[in-house]
């Protein structure tokens, strides 16, 4: 984590991060002096679950105008709320993934996600058959972070 954002962030760069996440996620954005503005869950009544309102993310990409994010922070599957992106549809339709990565594409912006409990998920699906994780590896200017401690108790 540190390497990456000391190589890609300088001071002055705005960076979206989902709230709450890993801590260090965003204190290492902030000791680079970078604006880190919080990207926060909302409380679903009907589900009784925290979500990410894609909306308001487009609302912080306009409000950044034409300062625009350098990075988008995402944890997902999120840690502690569980919330993940992979199967939810955005405002406009199409998928939330997609959405966030237009949203990325369209002001150049890197998506670092932080995957870490990813493997968990992997092999489970919903009720419709649907695999619950699809990871952001792989995709255009996108950074996974990844690795074996959470899903094989590893320390």
């Amino acid at each position: 984590i540190t390497m990456t954002m000391n190589a890609l962030l300088a001071a002055g760069d705005q960076v979206i991060a989902m709230e709450p996440c890993y801590q260090v996620l965003q204190e290492i954005a902030r000791s680079r002096n970078c604006e880190v503005v919080p990207w926060a869950a909302r409380f679903n009544e009907a589900t009784s679950l925290f979500e990410y309102d894609l909306t308001d993310l487009t609302e912080l990409f306009s409000a950044a105008g034409a300062r625009r994010p350098k990075m988008l922070i995402l944890n997902t599957p999120h840690n502690p709320t569980g919330y993940h992106f992979y199967g939810k549809q955005a405002p406009a339709g199409g998928s939330a993934v997609g959405e966030i990565l237009r949203l990325c594409a369209e002001s150049g912006t890197i998506v670092f996600s932080d995957e870490m409990y990813g493997r968990i998920l992997q092999d489970f699906q919903s009720a419709s058959g649907e695999r619950l994780f699809h990871t952001f590896a792989g995709l255009s200017n996108t950074i996974v972070l990844s690795g074996l401690s959470k899903p094989q108790g590893l320390p």
